[in-house]
């Protein structure tokens, strides 16, 4: 995006979008992070005293995650993907790319299949926390 005053480069970042709506619009001050990577984007809800439920299936993110959680006592984490439909063990495919994500579809040249992970869907998982849920 382009700035029109001095013909500058800015960027946006979705999170603080999001949370800036948000915390407008919701009560329930609840966030499901879906593929929360090292948990950059969940932080700011977490710093704002929001329960964060992040959805980790990389291993090593959720490390990182786990540790995060360690300051964070409303972060839960779960090694979990997140699909349409809950199942058991289904691949998981990496990348040794800094900017190739992990996913459950293997899209990328780069991608190889590094685990198995089981899988939830939003709506099982919800239904299972009896919580009205903000989203981002």
């Amino acid at each position: 995006m382009k700035n029109t005053i001095n013909n500058s480069r800015i960027s946006i970042c979705e999170s603080t979008l999001c949370h800036e709506y948000l915390k407008l619009v919701s009560d329930s001050r609840i966030m499901i992070d879906v593929g929360s990577g090292s948990g950059k984007h969940c932080t700011r809800f977490l710093d704002n005293d929001w329960r964060v439920f992040a959805f980790e299936p990389d291993p090593n993110n959720y490390r990182t995650l786990d540790a995060l959680a360690n300051n964070f006592p409303k972060l839960l984490v779960d090694d979990r993907a997140v699909f349409m439909r809950s199942e058991l063990n289904r691949s998981f495919y990496t990348s040794s790319l800094p900017l190739v994500i992990g996913s459950l579809n293997n899209f990328h040249p780069s991608h190889t299949c590094t685990t198995t992970v089981d899988v939830v869907s939003i709506a099982d998982f919800c239904f299972r926390q009896k919580s009205v849920v903000s989203t981002l």
